[in-house]
């Protein structure tokens, strides 16, 4: 038995819209990778995933920058310090 034989006409239309819809959600999908990062804390996954995002997205925002300048600076300063430790 066909249920949508049953069914008023709006309803079909609504339905074929939904699928319509469904399909096109399918095919975005399917151009999307996944990357699953697995690691212990502190490895690096976050770095990475920023990392492509600077890269291959949209770049840093002018938000992002002032958060992150005294980060850089602080890494900065250790590696030049850890460097005339061992000399």
């Amino acid at each position: 038995m066909d249920l949508n034989k049953k069914l008023p006409a709006g309803y079909k239309a609504r339905d074929a819209k939904a699928k319509s819809k469904i399909k096109e959600g399918q095919k975005a999908n399917a151009a999307i990778h996944k990357l699953l990062l697995l690691g212990a804390g502190e490895s690096g996954k976050s770095t990475i995933f920023k990392q492509i995002k600077i890269l291959y997205g949209n770049g840093m925002d002018e938000n992002y920058r002032v958060k992150a300048r005294p980060q850089v600076w602080s890494n900065i300063l250790e590696a030049c310090n850890i460097v005339i430790e061992a000399c």
